[in-house]
């Protein structure tokens, strides 16, 4: 059995412009009969699709807001049985006193990252981020007083957490027991990720870094993580210091709570990584 080359006009069907510039499409980079596959296994697919989002979080303490830059996970909006499926993992998030939820979030998939962008470092804002976080609009009267306590832990499930490495040079005395505090609020934390300064200015047309794009662009933006390009050593420097630093604040709080005659709650380090931040654009 012999195949015949494909005709001009077949051809031009494959072809698909990017940028403003012709690209040939595979035929099997799509499957057209996925909807005919049995309901369990269709449902199963959407599931494991989920992706695991960078969540950037920003909060203003004059306005008393939390403003949050992610991609909107894409089975919200794919069809309405992937978005049924979406909305049993995620929820509206990250609401305060003065502003309703509007991220969906999900504390097993994505991480949260609170980069240092006050002049302060890593302020009180940052330690008591948590206590910022309403999930629902008490206000309102939407949900009972119990309701709202078992809505605002969803936080506290959180498995990820990203931070900005900071160089001793330039940390401010403060941040160190800021940072080890807000860290300790996560009982169910798994991975701390220490995120670095990209000093790389040669980013590909649809790179950037996120100091460098417009807020109003990280809507339409995925973050994603990166390898450092820096020597091993380096990179175990810095890990190292960061443990010394942590564990040295849990050594004041040890003291404290011995001296005030409280019990002090011990606190394991999760897997600390380190990497560097890019955000790619949608077209």
């Amino acid at each position: 059995m012999t195949t015949e080359p494909p005709t001009s006009l077949q051809a031009a069907a494959n072809l698909l412009f990017i940028n403003g510039q012709p690209k040939l499409q595979n035929p099997y980079d799509k499957f057209h009969l996925f909807r005919f596959l049995p309901t369990e296994l269709r449902l199963s697919i959407y599931a494991l699709s989920l992706p695991r989002r960078v969540l950037t979080a920003q909060y203003n303490s004059n306005k008393e807001s939390v403003t949050v830059y992610a991609a909107l996970p894409s089975l919200l909006s794919t069809c309405v049985e992937s978005r049924i499926v979406a909305l049993k993992h995620y929820s509206l998030s990250f609401g305060t006193y003065t502003s309703k939820p509007k991220t969906y979030f999900n504390p097993d998939l994505d991480t949260l990252y609170i980069p240092r962008c006050s002049d302060m470092g890593y302020d009180e804002n940052f330690r008591t981020f948590k206590n910022f976080i309403v999930e629902d609009m008490r206000q309102e009267g939407l949900l009972s007083e119990g309701d709202i306590r078992a809505a605002s832990r969803r936080i506290d499930r959180l498995h990820s957490v990203a931070i900005d490495y900071v160089d001793a040079q330039i940390k401010r005395p403060w941040e160190a027991y800021n940072k080890a505090s807000f860290l300790r609020s996560f009982s169910q934390l798994d991975e701390i990720i220490l995120v670095l300064p990209n000093k790389d200015k040669r980013f590909s047309h649809d790179t950037q870094s996120v100091s460098s794009l417009p807020s109003n662009l990280h809507s339409k933006s995925i973050t994603r993580w990166r390898n450092p390009r820096l020597p091993p050593e380096t990179i175990l420097n810095m890990w190292w210091d960061f443990r010394q630093s942590f564990m040295a604040e849990e050594n004041v709080l040890r003291e404290v709570c011995e001296e005030l005659g409280k019990d002090y709650e011990i606190f394991n380090l999760p897997t600390v990584r380190i990497k560097e931040i890019e955000v790619v654009q949608i077209p």
